[in-house]
């Protein structure tokens, strides 16, 4: 076993994990467990604030998403983001997982409170309002038809179960995407995004949020130090595994995909441990993508791109 100097206690607790994770059920109260702890998605504060972010990339290539039907990869424990995009005017939201994490005990308020502060937030942030009080009065009506607790499925958001390969949607039926830290959980990244590419429409646009660091350790970096298959040992089973993937992989995925970057903001780390500590397969890669630990990424797709 390639294990780097000084990582052996560290390796074998989470070989440790790894073989608990295999024992029937705890892999599936894992994912459940993990899901519900997903993106501060319950922090009505944190909602408001990517929320801003989305609105803010978008309106680079659109200034408001009426009548848009918008796609959301990994909404986790709550379909707040979702919601936020209806009530400004989204026609309709897909939100798409692994399974169904947001129920109405995963997030319990988020919604009442979203509601609330909603017309503050629009003119404090300057968000588009297109539908107004009336309209939004309106549109909260059919998205809460059950009460605030959790919002009625249907019509205006739909929740879909996804194999992690294929997007359920069918070719050509979204106008934009947007995930927050959920990409670096993916298997498949170049299929990913060629399926981003298939369900979006000509003049689309994405806004994603990719989180390049270790989930699973403090130093940023670690995860680069272990051959694959020992990682995959590792962390194979958790619900918090990372592809490892860097931003230059990403870059050429959604090229290869036919997508267009219509704007990239790298975040970035000092916290670089020496290529002699790295396992060889990342010892080559650019000093760039070693201090790149996120990627904020506004994406198009062009008319005559990919069918």
């Amino acid at each position: 076993m390639n294990v780097p100097a000084g990582r052996w206690k560290y390796v074998a607790t989470r070989l440790a994990k790894e073989a608990l994770l295999r024992v029937p059920g705890a892999a599936g109260w894992n994912a459940s467990r993990h899901g519900h702890r997903t993106g501060n998605m319950f922090d009505p504060t944190e909602v408001y604030s990517l929320f801003d972010g989305h609105v803010k990339r978008l309106q680079s290539v659109r200034e408001s998403v009426q009548g848009w039907t918008g796609l959301e990869l990994g909404p986790g424990n709550s379909l707040a983001q979702s919601v936020l995009w209806s009530l400004l005017g989204a026609e309709k939201i897909f939100a798409v997982d692994v399974q169904r994490y947001a129920t109405a005990e995963s997030s319990p308020g988020v919604y009442q409170a979203i509601v609330a502060g909603i017309e503050d937030e629009i003119g404090k942030r300057d968000w588009p309002d297109p539908l107004g009080s009336a309209g939004r009065q309106v549109r909260e009506s059919e998205i809460f038809g059950g009460g605030l607790e959790f919002p009625t499925l249907g019509s205006r958001i739909e929740y879909r179960v996804t194999d992690g390969r294929t997007l359920p949607l069918e070719d050509q039926s979204v106008d934009f995407t947007y995930s927050i830290s959920v990409l670096e959980h993916v298997r498949d990244i170049p299929g990913t995004y060629l399926e981003m590419a298939r369900v979006m429409k000509p003049g689309g646009a994405g806004s994603h949020l990719i989180d390049l660091r270790d989930h699973h350790h403090p130093e940023p970096l670690d995860f680069l130090r272990y051959p694959t298959g020992l990682w995959d040992r590792m962390t194979g089973s958790s619900a918090g595994w990372t592809n490892r993937l860097r931003a230059s992989d990403h870059l050429r995925a959604i090229k290869e995909a036919g997508l267009t970057v219509v704007s990239y903001e790298p975040v970035k780390t000092d916290q670089i441990p020496p290529r002699s500590e790295l396992h060889e397969q990342f010892r080559k890669l650019s000093d760039d993508d070693l201090a790149t630990t996120g990627m904020i990424l506004v994406l198009g797709k062009t008319p005559g791109g990919p069918a």
